[in-house]
């Protein structure tokens, strides 16, 4: 498999052609003569896993550059997410929406360009190309722009390498965010994401209470029953299938995740499992802080390639995580007390390796 095969295509004939402009006023600039002070972060993907996965920058940043001011750029709706992370000195809230209001976003980006950050990274995945991270990090004006060498045009003054294995394995999306790093020295050898939710009072009282009353002195697991992607969804004969591999766990007590407008398959997975003899309990409805409370309570997270995966990660739960695709554990979180399921074979096979 060449690297082509693991890449998305790039991008189309105008986005090609505002690059080529681009680059005639920013051109690239040579590397920094010493370590960075000031770094900026660049994510403005909503997605909560993607988020989560970036924030392995932060913890890495903080390890080797301690005293270095660390700040991040998230989508606007996204910033109450990470607001409590005290890793990150500042975010920077930004609204896709201003886009079509051009003085909102020069006043935002005049904001940060008088910040004089040092080092700007460009945090979009590898593997596709993105227009809006790739110009937000020169709108901002850092010294120095890194991102990764993926497909299509690239604004960033240094871009690195993507070194896929020549074996044709997806590597490890967290390894692969962190070698954004590797410009300045940095190598990290195991990557952890970083999470401040799950952490109110009152959550964590109402989770506990919520454990107790359904599974009492049994041990609990939080399933999470639902993904993004349709390619990716386990429908509820193939969580029965995957509490096959799983038979040490088959008498605790399963708390239903779900997300809206899944109600339906909630209803079907519920009733599945309990005719295979499972206690299933739908969780009650929660924000995003209340489930991270419920996974702390919980003994083990079960899920598949969403982000309440790599949720349960970030909060250092054991996980069992169940892949439908053949690159779906590229996805996986790396560490201790991680299990791995790919599908194939009309059943789920463990996999042993990142």
């Amino acid at each position: 498999m060449t690297d082509a095969h693991r890449l998305d295509p790039p991008p189309g004939f105008w986005v090609r052609a505002l690059y080529a402009c681009l680059q005639i006023f920013w051109r690239r600039r040579p590397p920094l003569a010493e370590p960075p002070q000031r770094i900026l972060i660049v994510r403005p993907d909503r997605r909560v896993g993607n988020l989560l996965i970036t924030t392995a920058l932060v913890k890495s940043l903080r390890t080797h550059l301690p005293d270095a001011q660390v700040d991040m750029v998230v989508p606007s709706d996204r910033a109450q997410m990470l607001q409590g992370l005290e890793e990150i000195d500042h975010l920077h809230a930004f609204d896709q929406r201003d886009w079509l209001r051009p003085w909102k976003l020069l006043a935002w980006a005049r904001r940060l360009r008088s910040l004089q950050y040092d080092l700007v990274l460009d945090a979009s995945h590898w593997h596709t190309h993105s227009a809006t991270a790739g110009i937000l990090c020169r709108l901002v004006g850092g010294r120095w722009v890194v991102g990764s060498a993926g497909p299509g045009p690239k604004l960033a003054d240094y871009s690195v390498p993507l070194d896929l294995p020549v074996d044709g394995r997806w590597p490890s999306e967290l390894v692969m965010k962190t070698r954004l790093l590797r410009p300045i020295g940095i190598e990290e050898e195991h990557p952890e994401m970083l999470c401040p939710l799950g952490q109110r009072p009152e959550d964590r009282a109402a989770a506990k209470q919520w454990w107790g009353q359904q599974a009492g002195e049994a041990r609990s697991v939080l399933l999470w029953l639902t993904t993004r992607k349709s390619s990716t969804l386990l429908d509820a004969e193939r969580w029965v299938q995957a509490l096959d591999v799983l038979p040490e766990w088959r008498d605790a007590v399963f708390g239903i995740g779900w997300g809206p407008g899944d109600e339906k398959l909630l209803i079907d997975a519920i009733k599945v499992l309990e005719e295979k003899g499972v206690k299933a309990v739908a969780l009650p409805p929660t924000s995003l802080d209340a489930l991270a409370a419920y996974m702390l309570e919980a003994d083990v997270v079960l899920s598949g390639d969403t982000g309440p995966l790599h949720l349960a990660r970030s909060l250092r739960r054991p996980i069992v995580a169940f892949f439908r695709v053949g690159d779906g554990g590229r996805w996986c979180p790396t560490g201790h007390h991680i299990r791995r399921f790919s599908w194939g074979q009309d059943c789920f096979q463990e996999q042993w390796d990142q």
